[in-house]
């Protein structure tokens, strides 16, 4: 791709970003992009607060054709921005859209739908977050889901760090990212309706361990369909030999396998770049902006009620 192409392609995403670009560069691709240059072309976007899916896209496409000229700080520099973009919703007030009704969220209750009947495990008591998942409690979130007491929506980040999914506790709300490929979509879900399960039991544990549950029962739903699918969507080896356990209904804290295989991904968590800055510290899921909701209470009466009405 020439300059002249890459302009223009950058101002189908975003005319004013486009500008800046070219006033930075010079409008040469290969022009060195330090942190200023950076700022100077980004900074305005990231200042408004809102991130839409256009810009997204191009904050994309400026970074895939022209990362090889970053300098290391501006590659670091972008890195975090991004991350702050997500974090502080910068992406979700640009692109929101709810899904609520039974047709937008058939793909979402079908994930859990399909995968609620293989998670059943317990995670260890030590070094783990000590909370059983079962089937029950997946169905009672999709019933959650159902009476708006948990959200769901769709936001279009451009597939910016490859992230897929994101719950929030303290306002119970659940984001599916677009650009995943179909089966990573689907396992996302199982993994993010994993910690609305930690979220609506009040767990209180650290990250790697509540990340490890997520990570181990969206693997287990993978498996129990076939291996290609597990391998198209696991992100860690070490998942393998933990999901292997949980469809064998071997997941407890008295099999000795089971432990190893669960601390071996917690490892694999806490060798996560992404996760570096929250390992060690505690996920509180309780009294975060609940106004007093007991969240667990209604969660075992939610169970409670679908198991009385049945099937």
């Amino acid at each position: 791709m020439n300059d002249a192409e890459f302009l223009k392609k950058l101002k189908e995403f975003d005319p004013d970003m486009a500008d800046r670009w070219q006033k930075a560069t010079g409008g040469k691709l290969a022009s060195r992009i330090d942190g200023k240059k950076l700022e100077a072309i980004l900074g305005p976007t990231f200042a408004t607060g809102k991130i839409t899916a256009k810009q997204a896209h191009a904050i994309d496409f400026l970074f895939v054709w022209s990362w090889m000229h970053f300098t290391k700080e501006a590659k670091a520099i972008l890195w975090q921005g991004i991350e702050d973009a997500y974090i502080l919703d910068y992406f979700f007030a640009g692109s929101k859209a709810q899904l609520a009704s039974n047709s937008q969220l058939k793909d979402f209750n079908g994930a859990i739908g399909g995968s609620a009947g293989v998670i059943d495990f317990t995670s260890p008591p030590k070094d783990g977050t000590g909370l059983t998942y079962s089937a029950d409690q997946y169905l009672a979130i999709k019933q959650l889901v159902s009476e708006s007491k948990i959200t769901v929506f769709e936001v279009d980040a451009a597939f910016l760090h490859a992230k897929a999914g994101f719950y929030r506790s303290d306002i119970d709300r659940l984001i599916l990212y677009t650009g995943a490929w179909p089966v990573l979509r689907q396992f996302t879900t199982v993994h993010e309706v994993t910690h609305a399960i930690q979220d609506w039991n009040d767990v209180v544990a650290n990250h790697e361990f509540c990340e490890a549950d997520a990570y181990i029962a969206a693997a287990a739903a993978a498996l129990a369909v076939d291996r290609s699918t597990f391998d198209a969507m696991k992100e860690y080896p070490a998942q393998q030999k933990a999901a292997e356990l949980v469809v064998a209904r071997k997941a407890v804290p008295g099999n000795p396998d089971w432990i190893k295989a669960y601390a071996a991904v917690v490892k694999a968590v806490k060798a996560d770049p992404i996760y570096s800055p929250v390992i060690g510290t505690k996920l509180k899921t309780k009294g975060d902006g609940e106004k007093g909701k007991d969240e667990k209470q209604i969660l075992a009466d939610t169970m409670r009620k679908m198991k009385k009405a049945g099937p």
